[in-house]
C-alpha cells in the first residue's frame, strides 16, 4: 500500500486510525457479512448485457460542496445517510475515493462502491453505475427508467464492485429522519463557520482553517454527546475545507503541506466511517488532531499583530 511519508506525527495517527478500524472490523467479522442494509434510487438504465445498472440517488447539502472534485468515470465509495442500526438508508452524506477508503481500510459500513456518472449540484443528486448479479437482472428488467428501487445490500463491501443481494420496484422511500433518541441533548455541533469552497490566497486560507478549527471543536464535543449525526457533519465540514487547503498547497508546489493536508483528509475519512458503523469514534476523531498538529508546526508562525492568532510562514508564500 502506497502511503505519503510525511513525519513521525502523521504516519503514527494514521496508523493509530488503521489500527483502530481494522480492530473493529475484526470483532465484526462473523457479522459483518449477514449484516445488510437498503439503499433507494431511481432507475435511469439497464445494460443487461454488461450487467450493470445506472441509478439516480439524493444527496445531502454538505455532499454538494465538494461533489465537482469527482469526475465522470471516478470510481468512488458512497456512505448513506443512516441510523445506526437500522437497515433503511436515506440521501448519501459522503462520498469519497475508493483509492482512499482502500487505503484506511475501509469496508465496512453503509458503503456503496460505484462509478459516478454525473453530478447535479443544483439538483442535489448523483448519477452512478453498479455492477449487478445475475441473480437481480430479472427483477431489475421489471423496473422502468425514472422508477425508484429497493435495493440490499451487505454491509460488508470488499470490491471495487457494489455487491448486491437483491434489487425490487419502489415507492418513493419517505423522507429521511435522523434519530434524536428519547434523551437526546441539543446539537453541540450545529454552528458551524462558514466553509470556503476554494482558497485563492492566504486570507481564504485564514478562513478555511479557522472553519476546521471550529467545526473540529464541535466534533470533539459531539462525539463526547454521543450526538454522532452532529460529529459528522462537523467532519464533512473539515473534509471541504481540508480539500481547499490541500489544492491551495498544492498549487503553490509545497508538496510537503499538501501531503499533510491529504493525509489529514484520511484520518477525517476513517473517523466518518467509524461513526458510520460503530467503531471507536473518540479514538479516531483524536487521531485527527495529530494531523493538525503536523501542518501547525510546518506552516505557521505567530501573527505579532494579534495574541493568539497565526500567519502562514513568509517563506511559504
Amino acid at each position: 500500500m502506497k502511503r505519503t511519508m510525511v513525519g513521525a506525527m502523521a504516519v503514527t495517527a494514521m496508523l493509530g486510525v488503521a489500527a483502530g478500524t481494522l480492530a473493529v472490523m475484526a470483532a465484526q467479522a462473523p457479522a459483518a457479512m449477514k449484516r445488510t442494509y437498503i439503499w433507494y434510487a431511481e432507475m435511469v438504465s439497464l445494460d443487461a448485457q454488461a450487467k450493470t445498472v445506472t441509478a439516480k440517488a439524493t444527496v445531502e447539502t454538505p455532499v454538494t460542496a465538494y461533489i465537482e472534485q469527482f469526475k465522470p468515470g471516478d470510481k468512488i465509495m458512497v456512505t448513506w445517510a443512516a441510523n445506526a442500526g437500522k437497515p433503511e438508508t436515506g440521501p448519501v452524506m459522503y462520498i469519497a475515493t475508493q483509492e482512499v477508503m482502500k487505503e484506511s481500510k475501509i469496508d465496512f459500513g453503509y458503503i456503496l462502491p460505484v462509478e459516478l456518472v454525473s453530478a447535479d449540484k443544483a439538483g442535489k443528486t448523483i448519477t452512478f453505475k453498479a455492477t449487478v448479479p445475475d441473480a437481480t437482472l430479472q427483477a431489475l428488467k421489471s423496473v422502468t427508467a425514472g422508477q425508484w428501487m429497493k435495493v440490499t445490500a451487505p454491509m460488508n463491501q470488499p470490491g471495487e464492485t457494489a455487491a448486491i443481494v437483491s434489487v425490487e420496484a419502489s415507492a418513493a422511500p419517505k423522507p429521511f429522519a435522523r434519530d434524536t433518541g428519547a434523551t437526546a441533548k441539543p446539537p453541540v455541533a450545529a454552528a458551524q463557520p462558514q466553509p470556503v469552497a476554494t482558497i485563492a490566497n492566504p486570507e481564504e486560507h485564514d478562513k478555511a482553517m479557522k472553519a476546521i478549527g471550529g467545526a473540529f471543536g464541535g466534533v470533539n464535543k459531539a462525539v463526547a454527546s454521543g450526538m454522532m449525526a452532529d460529529a459528522k457533519m462537523g467532519l464533512m465540514t473539515m473534509h471541504q475545507n481540508l480539500s481547499g487547503v490541500a489544492a491551495f498547497w498544492a498549487g503553490k508546489k509545497r508538496d510537503k503541506q499538501a501531503g499533510i493536508a491529504k493525509e489529514a483528509l484520511k484520518a477525517v475519512d476513517a473517523a466518518i466511517i467509524a461513526i458510520d458503523s460503530g467503531g471507536d469514534a473518540p479514538a479516531a476523531v483524536k487521531m485527527i488532531g495529530g494531523q493538525c498538529g503536523a501542518c501547525h508546526k510546518e506552516s505557521r508562525d505567530p501573527d505579532p499583530a494579534t495574541p493568539k492568532s497565526f500567519v502562514i510562514k513568509p517563506d511559504l508564500l
